[in-house]
């Protein structure tokens, strides 16, 4: 948006110069400023997934968490483990990590971080 902004400029008794603008104009200029921060996030972001720093997740898995499947299940078969080899790596049961992605069991925090460090995500990814 190119606003032509139109301040009136002022001097206070002090002797501070001071502008003020239109509330109309002063909401374009912070929306401006505000989309001009967005877009520098966005390159940062972007600049980190292209390193390979930063990992982008398929659709599939995205829906499969909006819906509300277990992240440790969807985490697991997006990496194709199967639940004996994440199990192995957990240094639990499959039957156990069967019990905690059907939701009948709760893994600890240790376990969460080392079954988060076997499918290279975050431990917070599985809460």
């Amino acid at each position: 948006m190119n606003t032509k902004y139109t301040p009136q400029f002022f001097t206070t008794p002090g002797g501070e110069e001071m502008a003020v603008i239109p509330r109309d104009q002063l909401e374009a200029l912070i929306e401006s400023v505000d989309d001009k921060i967005d877009a520098a996030e966005a390159m940062v972001i972007m600049a980190r997934v292209d390193s390979g720093a930063e990992e982008t997740w398929p659709a599939a898995v995205v829906e499969a968490l909006v819906e509300g499947e277990n992240p440790l299940k969807v985490f697991r078969k997006h990496r194709h483990l199967t639940q004996k080899q994440l199990a192995g790596f957990g240094g639990v049961s499959p039957v156990y990590l069967s019990q905690i992605e059907r939701g009948e069991r709760n893994a600890s925090a240790r376990l969460l971080a080392r079954l988060a460090e076997s499918l290279n995500v975050d431990a917070d990814d599985l809460r």
